[in-house]
C-alpha cells in the first residue's frame, strides 16, 4: 500500500500506548500522515500491531486508542484501522463468530 502511495501506516500498540503518533512516524511517514489529514477524501489504513504484545506489557488498550483519536484530529470516519493479533485461544472466544481469520 505505502509503496503505491496510499496513506498506510504501521504502528505498535506497545509504543503508542506510551507515545504519540508523531513520535512514532519517520519524516516520510509524518509528510505522508499530514497530507492524508489536509486531504478531503482520502481513506488512509491504519495498522495496529499487535494487541497480544499490548497486553503482555500491561499497557493501556484504551490510552492507545486516546492517543490515536488524538492523532486523527476527526478524521476517524476516513481511517480504516486493523488490529492484528497472533491467534490465541482467548482471542477466538472472545470474539466468537465475528472473527475473520
Amino acid at each position: 500500500m505505502w509503496d503505491a502511495g496510499e496513506p498506510a501506516f504501521f504502528l505498535e500498540l506497545v509504543e503508542l500506548a506510551l507515545s504519540p503518533v508523531s513520535e512514532m512516524l519517520d519524516v516520510a511517514e509524518e509528510i505522508r500522515f499530514e497530507a492524508w489529514l489536509a486531504a478531503e477524501h482520502e481513506i488512509a489504513t491504519l495498522f495496529l500491531d499487535s494487541i497480544d504484545e499490548l497486553k503482555l506489557t500491561q499497557g493501556s488498550f484504551e490510552r492507545a486508542l486516546k492517543r490515536l483519536a488524538k492523532a486523527l484530529h476527526g478524521k476517524l470516519e476516513s481511517a480504516r484501522i486493523v488490529i492484528t493479533t497472533r491467534p490465541v485461544p482467548f482471542d477466538e472466544e472472545r470474539c466468537g463468530s465475528r472473527c475473520e481469520v
